[in-house]
């Protein structure tokens, strides 16, 4: 990182960015054909692992690209704040982000579908516990993407 003064390494201090982050971005590639699609996201940490869960429906474009290849990348970024400047080019953005890559998978047991479900739903709702219908978990596919290489980037400096 160049500005090393920003970056954040600590699990604690990267699991509150995480958890300000509102929407994140997983980006994938087919083909030397990029794609990068918003999404929402919950996440827990396994030893050094950060794993990142989405969920989608059955079909689409992101599931295709996912079976043809796997390497996949996230990013999110928060807490935005312009800084401005008497000069054009000294003007400046602030911001605490994100970045993680590592292999992506569609989750197939039940178990671990819930799982990451409740890792989602954790991070946007105050409930403890979540009660998911039979029929959301056949139409919802659940996707975990483990990351052993991530990087954050504070506000400070």
């Amino acid at each position: 990182m160049r500005r090393s003064e920003r970056e954040v390494k600590g699990r604690e201090e990267l699991s509150a960015i995480l958890k300000k982050c509102a929407v994140g971005r997983i980006g994938l590639s087919v083909d030397g054909q990029p794609y990068v699609v918003p999404m929402n996201f919950g996440f827990e940490w396994e030893d050094d692992t950060l794993n990142l869960y989405f969920h989608c429906a059955n079909e689409g474009r992101r599931l295709d690209m996912i079976k043809d290849n796997n390497k996949a990348c996230f990013q999110a970024d928060c807490s935005h704040k312009l800084v401005t400047a008497e000069k054009p080019c000294d003007h400046s953005f602030r911001y605490e982000s994100i970045i993680a890559s590592g292999p992506i998978e569609v989750l197939s047991e039940k178990e671990d579908r819930i799982h990451g479900l409740t890792c989602i739903m954790s991070k946007y709702s105050k409930a403890e516990s979540f009660d998911f219908p039979e029929h959301e978990l056949v139409n919802t596919t659940v996707l975990r993407l483990s990351s052993t290489e991530y990087a954050g980037k504070g506000l400070q400096g």
